[in-house]
């Protein structure tokens, strides 16, 4: 979605109960997404 959209596939998650909900991605992946820190993203499962 979006003008710079990406699909991430085969994703690792980690789920414990006193996890926060964050991700967390490499500076060429962020980049071309143009994303920055802070930005909100959806995440679809």
């Amino acid at each position: 979605m979006g003008e710079r959209g990406l699909v991430f596939r085969n994703v690792l998650v980690r789920v414990h109960e006193s996890f926060n909900l964050e991700l967390h991605m490499d500076t060429d992946e962020a980049n071309a997404a143009g994303l920055k820190n802070n930005d909100k993203v959806r995440i679809l499962i």
